[in-house]
């Protein structure tokens, strides 16, 4: 009996350290977003290039739109600002006392970040992709 335990506990083992190299997969499945690395789809088609032109000619429009959009308001923004009256002083900030800056999250949520995979701590989504998609280049990976 003690045998199947401990066989079971490394097999267990074994397929948790084989779980944490696999990150190139999680990272093709996270968010395709994301993904620098997909192929681009081929545009050869006449059809294609009519609808790419036509897209292309649409949002030319929409970002001229946005554009006279952004200046009539950021008109109107400066007229407001300038008819309102100025804000009393801010209290000044507090000081770090030499303490360095870190990211809060008890032992748990790091422990689970490490071992069981996800984001750190106060980590954005967008870096905790980069991480992933550094750590699925081979350079990253331990050696076998």
């Amino acid at each position: 009996m003690k045998r199947i335990v401990i066989t079971l506990a490394a097999v267990v083992f074994a397929a948790v350290a084989a779980q944490a190299q696999s990150v190139r997969a999680e990272v093709a499945i996270i968010n395709t977003g994301f993904s620098a690395f997909a192929p681009k789809a081929n545009t050869s088609d006449k059809k294609e290039k009519a609808s790419a032109k036509q897209s292309t000619l649409q949002n030319n429009v929409t970002r001229q739109v946005a554009r006279a959009r952004a200046t009539a308001t950021k008109q109107q923004a400066d007229t407001a600002k300038q008819q309102a009256p100025k804000p009393a002083a801010k209290p000044a900030a507090k000081k770090n006392n030499g303490k360095a800056k870190t990211t809060e999250g008890s032992v748990g949520t790091w422990l689970k970040a490490i071992f069981l995979g996800g984001p750190f701590p106060g980590e954005t989504s967008d870096e905790y992709h980069n991480r992933l998609a550094a750590q699925s280049q081979p350079a990253a990976l331990p050696f076998k």
